[in-house]
C-alpha cells in the first residue's frame, strides 16, 4: 500500500515535472517570439525602380508581403519594374505589414497611321491622336501660289504601318507651293537654350529634336550643337535639331 502511494506520487511529480518543461519551451519558443514580434519594427525598403523578383526578396528578409495593385503601361520603364509604391521607402512599420505596388508593363506599342496625302496640319492631329509627334519636318517647294497648294505630306519615316513606342517621332517630308526665302544658318553654339528657342520661332523656324548631353564646365542649358550647322543653306518654316548641355 505504502509502495503504491510512494509510486503514485512519483507519477504525479514526474507529470508535473513534464508540464513544467512543456510550458518553458511552449513560452520561449512560441509565446516569446510572438511577444517579441509584436514590439518589433522594420524600415519599408525602396522598391521604386526595382524589377518584381528582387522587390519581393527585399520585403520577405524583413518579413512583409508584397502586393501588385496594378500593372501599367509606361514610357522608359523596363516590364516588371515597380512604378510606386504605398508605404513609402523609410516608413516605419511592423513585420507582417503589406506594402502595394504598381509595376511596369513596359512601352506600349502604336501603329504609325498614313498621313501620306495629308495636309501638315491634319498629319500632326492625326499623328497626335495616335500619341506620337511630328520630328523633323523637310520641306520640298514647287514653287506657284503657297496658298493654293499649301503644305502637303509627300513622305514618312519609319513607314506608314510600322510599330514605333508610345510618343515616337516621326519625320515628314512636305511638299509647300510658293518661292520660299532662303537664310544661311546662323551659329548659335554658347548660346541659352530659351533664347535659342525664342529666336528660332521668331524668324518662322522650328525647333525639332531637343537632345541632351552632360559637358563638364558648361552652364545646364546652354547650345553645345546644332543641325543644320552654321553656314548652312536653310529655308523658312524648315526645323532645328539642337543638344543641349544636361539641365540641373
Amino acid at each position: 500500500m505504502r509502495r503504491a502511494a510512494l509510486g503514485g506520487l512519483a507519477i504525479l511529480l514526474v507529470s508535473l515535472l513534464g508540464a513544467f518543461v512543456l510550458g518553458v519551451l511552449l513560452f520561449n519558443f512560441v509565446l516569446m517570439p510572438r511577444f517579441v514580434q509584436q514590439g518589433r519594427s522594420v524600415s519599408v525598403p525602396q522598391l521604386t525602380g526595382v524589377a518584381l523578383a528582387e522587390a519581393e526578396e527585399r520585403c520577405t528578409r524583413l518579413g512583409l508581403l508584397l502586393r501588385v495593385d496594378d500593372r501599367r503601361f509606361s514610357a522608359g520603364v523596363p516590364s516588371d519594374r515597380v512604378l510606386s509604391q504605398v508605404p513609402s521607402p523609410g516608413a516605419t512599420v511592423k513585420p507582417g505589414r503589406t506594402v502595394r505596388v504598381h509595376v511596369s508593363l513596359g512601352n506600349r506599342e502604336v501603329t504609325i497611321p498614313d498621313v501620306r496625302g495629308m495636309s501638315l496640319r491634319q498629319a500632326t492631329l492625326q499623328l497626335e491622336n495616335a500619341n506620337l509627334a511630328v520630328g523633323r519636318i523637310a520641306r520640298v517647294y514647287e514653287g506657284g501660289d503657297a496658298a493654293a497648294g499649301g503644305q502637303m505630306v509627300q513622305a514618312m519615316r519609319p513607314r506608314p504601318g510600322a510599330p514605333v513606342t508610345t510618343g515616337g517621332r516621326v519625320d515628314l517630308l512636305v511638299v509647300v507651293g510658293g518661292n520660299p526665302d532662303g537664310y544661311l544658318m546662323p551659329d548659335l553654339v554658347g548660346r541659352a537654350m530659351e533664347e535659342v528657342r525664342e529666336l528660332v520661332e521668331q524668324r518662322g523656324f522650328r525647333v525639332g529634336r531637343i537632345t541632351y548631353r552632360s559637358k563638364a564646365g558648361v552652364y545646364p542649358g546652354t547650345v553645345l550643337e546644332h543641325v543644320p550647322a552654321a553656314g548652312a543653306l536653310i529655308l523658312k518654316g524648315e526645323t532645328i535639331d539642337l543638344v543641349a548641355a544636361t539641365p540641373n
